[in-house]
């Protein structure tokens, strides 16, 4: 399974528009976070039917008093000095103990193959003004997750260095990078037991004790032989989700938890967010390891005290969809962005009571009353059952309207998107995993995507991969092949020793020299713009940790 999110974040530029094509309110792979009582979500890509672009602008919507979701109104927010902003997606994003500001950190950017000048970069909400902490000694990581504790410090986990991040090798992280934002300095932070495998397309979540939780993504295994050039292999598989590695930040001691309950079916691209109460963490959504059309609309929230899953069922919920971004504002948790079935972006927001497990469309900025039992029109159940991937006939209509804001990991290759195809002609509907309840009664138009070429070695599709619509890298996809066949080798320079371990922490001797940085195509879109319609462009990814 060969990183399946560089076909799904470039797989563009197969056709080139003649005319120039009105930017989409919609993005995906953004990262969302709070800043006092404001959401805060930057970057991201937005799509058309021919490519994919990047973003560098930053949205805000205040959630310091009541709002209807249907009628949120986001803010474009701009900064003062003239500090260029990095087009990116799958970059980590987490607010800072000072209030004010929020720290964003690597990705997957623009120019491609590039390594970012400013790789960690803070804005401050009062004065508008970037800033940015040296990061000149470590490898820049995308799909990686980060989290702050009590004492300030940053805590970066997981995620791939490659070549679409400067980097000559492929290393997939397993050990915490931390930051102190107040004196810039790096620190590697292992286990006292070891570490994790390294995972991409996870969620990581800090609770109130300062215990951070990782669920869900692709666990990366480095294998013991090297490919014919003497470079590292990967192995990518799916993470059970009873499987729930929790890192104590306070004495650094790693510990696998086995959660019991109502386990969910494996992820990518999901989200999580704490609860109010400080240990409960809620996910949402996400895709099937090996399709990425297979996207989910199912609710679960786990109990990190008893180690439990329970699966909860609400509805009017959003639509199924991967690559979206959520984030936690006291007792409601908010849903945006993503991708849905068809590959197309989304702009929708959703808000879930947290107190009463229910969808609403009235966001409250002071809670919500607990209501009686058959008043909220949710149902939490507690069965065992890991829920089948089904098929659905049709999308929600959050998908189909299109009407509200978005914005708050990750591997999927070309190979899906071939499979996805043949699976289309053959069945003529759309695979749904654990679909969340509502009216799916509709189904939009198929939108048509461009399909990559067959690589000549492997069979397997061509990731055409461009920088700025005028310049293009291939490089072979794995995606979608059984267990077996799912290793690939580093990008890097041959060596006969192999890669870093999963186990190392991104190195701080490496990826010192940085090539100067120049930006590709970008657009400014606001989330609540009106779409483009499907019948003129035929259209075809926030973590969490709060």
């Amino acid at each position: 399974m060969k990183s399946w999110l560089n076909a799904l974040a470039l797989t563009s530029g197969l056709v080139h528009l003649t005319a120039a094509i009105a930017p989409s309110p919609t993005r995906w792979a953004s990262e969302c976070t709070t800043v006092g009582k404001t959401i805060y979500c930057y970057g991201g890509i937005f799509t058309t039917p021919a490519q994919n672009f990047p973003q560098s602008d930053t949205w805000s919507i205040d959630v310091s008093t009541d709002f209807s979701i249907n009628s949120a109104s986001w803010t474009n927010v701009t900064h003062n000095g003239d500090f260029a902003t990095t087009a990116c997606g799958f970059e980590a994003m987490v607010p800072l103990k000072d209030g004010v500001s929020f720290l964003v950190n690597g990705g997957m950017s623009v120019p491609f193959n590039q390594s970012e000048v400013n790789q960690t970069t803070i804005f401050n909400t009062v004065t508008k003004t970037w800033t940015t902490v040296n990061s000149s000694g470590i490898a820049q990581a995308r799909q990686h997750t980060a989290a702050i504790d009590g004492n300030g410090r940053v805590w970066l986990w997981g995620g791939v260095s490659d070549y679409q991040t400067g980097y000559t090798n492929e290393s997939y992280w397993g050990a915490f990078t931390t930051l102190d934002p107040g004196t810039g300095l790096w620190t590697g932070t292992s286990g006292s037991a070891g570490n994790a495998d390294a995972r991409v397309g996870h969620t990581m979540t800090m609770t109130s004790s300062g215990v951070i939780h990782i669920v869900g993504g692709l666990v990366a295994t480095r294998l013991t032989t090297l490919d014919s050039t003497g470079r590292s292999q990967w192995s990518l598989s799916a993470a059970s989700m009873s499987d729930v590695p929790q890192y104590n930040t306070n004495n650094g001691e790693w510990n696998l938890v086995t959660a019991s309950g109502s386990i969910p079916p494996s992820r990518n691209l999901h989200t999580a967010t704490l609860a109010a109460d400080g240990n409960t963490i809620i996910v949402f959504g996400g895709s099937v390891a090996n399709n990425l059309s297979s996207v989910m609309g199912d609710l679960y929230i786990y109990d990190t005290t008893k180690t439990y899953w329970t699966a909860v069922n609400a509805n009017g919920g959003p639509s199924p969809r991967a690559g979206h971004s959520a984030v936690q504002v006291s007792t409601t948790m908010f849903v945006m962005f993503g991708y849905d079935y068809t590959l197309g972006s989304l702009s929708d927001i959703h808000a879930l009571d947290t107190v009463n497990w229910r969808w609403v469309t009235q966001f409250s900025a002071t809670g919500y009353p607990t209501l009686g039992s058959g008043t909220n029109g949710t149902n939490t159940t507690t069965s065992n059952s890991g829920g089948t991937t089904s098929t659905s006939s049709g999308l929600g209509t959050g998908a189909i309207a299109g009407i509200a804001v978005g914005a708050a990991a990750v591997v999927i290759g070309a190979a899906g998107l071939i499979f996805l195809r043949l699976r289309r002609k053959k069945n003529g509907r759309p695979a749904y995993a654990q679909a969340a309840t509502g009216n799916f009664s509709q189904q939009p138009p198929m939108q048509n995507r461009p399909m990559p070429p067959l690589h000549q070695l492997s069979g397997q599709p061509e990731e055409i991969l461009f920088n700025n619509a005028s310049q293009s890298e291939s490089k072979g996809s794995f995606y979608g092949q059984s267990p077996a066949q799912q290793q690939f080798g580093s990008h890097g320079l041959p060596s006969t020793t192999g890669t870093e371990p999963t186990d190392a922490t991104p190195p701080y001797t490496l990826g010192a020299s940085q090539p100067p940085h120049t930006y590709g195509n970008t657009f400014t879109s606001k989330p609540d713009a009106v779409d483009v319609p499907h019948f003129t462009l035929q259209p075809s990814k926030p973590n969490e940790d709060d």
